[in-house]
């Protein structure tokens, strides 16, 4: 009645009245309001944070390829003012990078350009890996490249100074020193550099242009002299997906013919990589098809899924509180309030919660995407943002904020049509028609009851528990590492949890190793012996066993035996010249019979663990037991130097006679328990023959340069990374690479992390989801029925009884929704298991249709543009591609065992249950008071 009495003080058209109902209202129904909001608030978040993940995610594939590729469409070399004044004006050009060269060093007989980048464009546009590091931004720095920097100064690091020689076109020589500031990654792809493809160690010289642009790279200083000036030239992205781009290619390049030398024009790869992002195919009214990666298939599904659970949590929520809002309405059109007040102020209200939950929806999906990238970066991983996107990536995306907003406005809408119905028909008073009163008690509000009757909240209510568990389950299996890596799909893989601590084959952590160094030998040629000296040498071996117990090994690269060519093999199966016909020396060494053996180096320790033998001791290894050379037999072998382009040089032949002291059937080692000998590289070569002894011994016989190239450490003491690397570095003074258990260890946990971040935030919110769900559909249940439980307790039944009652429905309602979601999940994980033996059937099918002999220890990868559409093959795999793109077979989702996950979820689930309906539960008492009222 205090109520009506204030109400009556105001105009009805004043806006105190709109202020003041919204206030009295929602204050005293503070708990329905939160949970409204909150549901609007996990739709909108949901949306938003996989929109953002799948450009994040998209975003990292394109760069990868811009740190290889660069991202340009033309390189224009030595360009002049003039020429340079003329290009800029060319249509279509969107933007134009500059960089010059200021001089060249050499290195090992190659040549290498220094210069830097001109404008923020050519740093934008070349792409350079950075490995470490940074670009120079102030003068005395410099970017050099891994290869590079180990063959001036090797394990130098960041911070570290460098001299570098040049000279300029001029012929000036210049001494100066610099400070790394950045080291860039070997691996990369631009023709118009003095490398591609650097990879491994594996150095590909290009000779392709006259002016190259720059390996290293300096802050630009006005005070040198630039020997060349080169343009990187890029359009719009757009203009590759319109009818423009012929115009670009038409006009723009027979211009840059005119204006410069046709030889010194450079195709950049910017149209190949918007074709590595796009499904060209089939897209001749211009769309992009979306090519998605299986990360990004499955958080979307997760998504979806989510988004189904939060769309009934929202709809819940909005149609559980509507029925008492209209009544409270209704008090308002009885003291007079126009139906065009009360629709301004029902819709007014819904705008509010609508922007309200909206806005804290994406600013929740931000910050969880924030926590996300922050996690990504921990670890070393390129982290983009998706607010913002390249124009490939707009194509293939939603946008992140329009859509969840269009969502969620769009449930919001459809939840709205009724009550803005019944606001319209609403009479002054209510009518209390007992006829009408009897049929509202099965009817639960006429309108209401075909979709807010008990039945339909209890489906719904199970709809949302079985999505939670089948998504659960779905997100697990995907990201799980539990039984995986023993499938068709990782032959001869161990299991993905050991592969974080895997070291050239050897698990550090299960072998309690501390630390292994490799060196860093900057050829990928086997065959190459160089002068200058990268492995690790026994003299720096017994050093480091100074401190530590130590395992070491190498396969050596004169690995040959000769004979005369009048002389029969005899004694060997297999004969392999190892030079290539058009090298320049292949005459003079096929005028010898060389067989290929190959010369393994073990350490002491390893010459233990293998068969006893010491370190003065030379083993013959057979594959089988028939040995082509007895104990005491001499072996002739040979040793030389090659060039840096991996040619022998036939003036440093050296002939050497090894004797046999020892024989070793190979197939014994393999049954040993000891996983290092057994994942040792070196013993594990195809030859039918191997001769293995210690670097020491070979030194003594003569064999050039015979160095380990890897070594296991395991420190008497307790020692930390950098202690570690101090000591090495001090008895290795050569390019190295050093890796510790200590890093190993917090790269696993952080890839787990990561791997897990993104599925382990859309759970959380799934979680979420499902409590808010359940509550609204709870408390819409309450409400709905409240006359139901107040006729019972009128007859006699305890209110006591009646929560019981309640609580014991929906208990019943989730056990039942477990059931099929646990049952869904089983049989979809048997269904996945299925595909893949379906799989695996027409995969063996279509190997022997290929001929393949090997299969399964080889598979020949094929794709239907290679055949003829009449060939079975062709049918064969598209069918392939098709099964193993839609079920992600290479996750291997058919492994995990579910047992213990699923008790886990379903005890979640029925702890949800159990809160959400205790807690709702006490709000009956309320809802009767309030229905009283």
């Amino acid at each position: 009645m205090s109520d009506m009495l204030a109400l009556l003080c105001y105009t009805t058209g004043s806006d105190t009245v709109n202020i003041y109902l919204f206030k009295k209202y929602w204050s005293k129904h503070i708990q329905r309001l939160f949970s409204l909001i909150l549901s609007i608030i996990m739709l909108t978040s949901t949306a938003v944070f996989s929109v953002l993940n799948e450009r994040s995610e998209l975003r990292r594939r394109l760069h990868n390829l811009y740190k290889i590729n660069g991202n340009y469409s033309i390189a224009v070399l030595n360009v002049t003012e003039s020429q340079e004044n003329k290009i800029s004006q060319l249509p279509y050009l969107d933007r134009i990078g500059k960089i010059s060269s200021v001089g060249k060093f050499e290195i090992s007989g190659e040549s290498y350009t220094i210069g830097c980048f001109e404008n923020k464009e050519a740093e934008h546009m070349y792409h350079t890996p950075i490995l470490r590091g940074k670009l120079p931004d102030k003068t005395g720095q410099v970017a050099i490249p891994e290869f590079i920097l180990d063959q001036i100064s090797p394990n130098s690091d960041i911070g570290d100074q460098i001299t570098l020689n040049y000279k300029n076109s001029n012929g000036e020589s210049f001494s100066v020193s610099f400070t790394i500031s950045g080291i860039i990654d070997n691996y990369m792809n631009r023709l118009d550099m003095e490398y591609t493809c650097m990879s491994d160690g594996l150095t590909i010289t290009s000779n392709e242009t006259e002016y190259p642009e720059p390996s290293v790279f300096i802050y630009p200083d006005q005070n040198n002299t630039r020997n060349y000036i080169n343009l990187l030239l890029s359009t719009d992205d757009s203009i590759y997906f319109s009818d423009s781009y012929n115009n670009f290619q038409s006009e723009c390049i027979e211009e840059l013919y005119k204006i410069t030398n046709a030889n010194n024009i450079v195709s950049g790869n910017q149209r190949f990589i918007l074709d590595s992002m796009s499904d060209m195919e089939n897209t001749s009214d211009g769309l992009l098809q979306t090519q998605k990666t299986d990360d990004i298939k499955i958080i979307n599904l997760i998504t979806i899924l989510m988004m189904i659970v939060a769309a009934m949590s929202m709809f819940s929520g909005i149609i559980s509180i509507i029925p008492q809002r209209i009544e409270s309405l209704r008090l308002l059109r009885t003291i007079g309030l126009s139906k065009k007040k009360l629709i301004n102020i029902f819709l007014t209200e819904s705008l509010i919660f609508l922007i309200t939950g909206t806005v804290l929806g994406i600013a929740l999906a931000c910050g969880l995407h924030e926590i996300l990238l922050y996690v990504q970066k921990i670890i070393g991983l390129s982290a983009f943002r998706g607010y913002t996107a390249e124009y490939i990536i707009e194509l293939k995306t939603k946008s992140p904020f329009i859509f969840p907003v269009i969502l969620s406005a769009g449930i919001v809408l459809v939840s709205l049509i009724i009550p803005v119905k019944n606001i319209i028909s609403m009479s002054f008073y209510k009518n209390t028609n007992k006829s009408k009163y009897h049929r509202a008690l099965y009817s639960l509000n006429s309108a209401y009851s075909k979709i807010t009757g008990a039945w339909i909240v209890y489906f719904m209510s199970a709809v949302s528990t079985i999505i939670v568990i089948f998504s659960t389950v779905s997100g697990y299996c995907y990201y799980s590492q539990s039984d995986k890596g023993t499938s068709f799909f990782s032959i001869g893989n161990p299991n993905t949890e050991a592969s974080y601590y895997l070291v050239n084959g050897i698990n550090m952590k299960e072998n309690e190793i501390d630390c292994f160094v490799s060196s860093k030998i900057p050829t990928g040629n086997t065959l190459a012996v160089f002068e200058k000296k990268y492995g690790i040498s026994g003299k720096e071996e017994r050093t480091l066993r100074n401190n530590a117990d130590v395992l070491a090994w190498g396969s050596y690269p004169a690995y040959t035996v000769v004979y005369d060519k009048s002389e029969s093999p005899g004694k060997l199966s297999q004969s392999i010249v190892p030079v290539n016909p058009d090298w320049e020396y292949y005459y003079l060494f096929d005028e010898k019979r060389i067989y290929d053996l190959p010369l393994i180096l073990l350490n002491e320790n390893m010459m233990r663990m293998l068969c006893d033998a010491s370190k003065d001791d030379v083993i013959l290894l057979s594959q089988n037991e028939i040995f082509a050379y007895e104990t005491g037999e001499n072996i002739s072998m040979i040793t030389c130097f090659c060039d840096e382009n991996t040619h022998m040089l036939p003036d440093t032949l050296k002939y050497i006679d090894v004797t046999v002291t020892k024989q070793l059937n190979l197939n014994k080692y393999r049954t040993y328990e000891n996983n290092i000998l057994q994942s040792c590289s070196a013993l594990n070569f195809p030859n039918q023959y191997g001769i293995v002894m210690t670097a020491d011994k070979a030194e003594q016989l003569g064999f050039y340069n015979p160095d380990y190239s890897s070594v296991l450490l395991k420190f008497n003491d307790k020692s930390d990374d950098t202690e570690m690397n101090n000591y090495i570095l001090s008895c290795v003074n050569k390019p190295v690479r050093i890796t510790t258990i200590n890093e190993l260890t917090h790269n696993a946990k952080l890839k787990k992390m990561s791997s897990n971040a993104n599925p382990f935030i859309l759970f959380i919110l799934l979680f979420i989801l499902n409590v808010i769900s359940l509550y609204n559909l709870m408390q819409m249940n309450i409400s709905n029925n409240i006359k139901n439980f107040s006729i019972m307790h009128s007859l006699g039944m305890p209110l006591k009884r009646i929560k019981k009652l309640f609580i014991s429905h929906i208990l019943i309602t989730s056990a039942v929704a477990v059931i099929i979601g646990v049952t869904i999940s089983l049989a979809g994980q048997h269904y996945i298991g299925s595909r893949y033996d379906i799989y695996t059937d027409l995969l063996s099918k279509q190997q022997e249709l290929a001929g393949n002999d090997v299969y399964p220890e080889v598979i020949i990868g094929f794709s239907p543009a290679e055949f003829d559409e009449t060939d079975p093959l062709y049918e064969l795999t598209i069918q392939l591609d098709n099964i193993k793109s839609k079920y992600m077979l290479d996750k291997e989702l058919w492994l995990p065992d579910l047992h213990l996950p699923l008790l886990v979820i379903c005890a979640i689930i029925f702890i949800i249950s159990i809160f959400c309906s205790l807690i709702t539960a006490k709000i009956i008492k309320t809802e009767r008071k309030c229905n009283d009222d």
